[in-house]
């Protein structure tokens, strides 16, 4: 999966668990409404089929305070749809 930005600089697609590359550490802690703001247009894609918006998924956790990114991941996975199935750590996080 590239992980590099599109040419406008952001990145289009990420595997879950290299969420840590959207975030500088030093932006922690963040609330959800701050991810959200940022990140509000990712969907999810599931490697076994589906996909789901990180607003949703985020909105399951209820509105937080993630003080590191691995905070934020495990809300994200912890998140997801109870029938989403494949590896999570690979599922992929797309701008749309």
């Amino acid at each position: 999966m590239e992980t590099e930005p599109d040419e406008t600089g952001r990145l289009r697609s990420l595997e879950m668990d290299h969420i840590h590359e959207l975030f500088d550490t030093d932006a922690f802690p963040l609330t959800t409404e701050e991810v959200l703001a940022e990140f509000g247009d990712l969907v999810v894609d599931y490697p076994g089929g589906g996909s789901e918006p990180l607003r949703t998924i985020l909105d399951t956790s209820g509105h937080e305070e993630y003080g590191t990114t691995d905070d934020l991941q495990l809300a994200v996975l912890n998140g997801v749809q109870r029938d989403a199935s494949g590896d999570l750590a690979t599922a992929t996080a797309t701008r749309r």
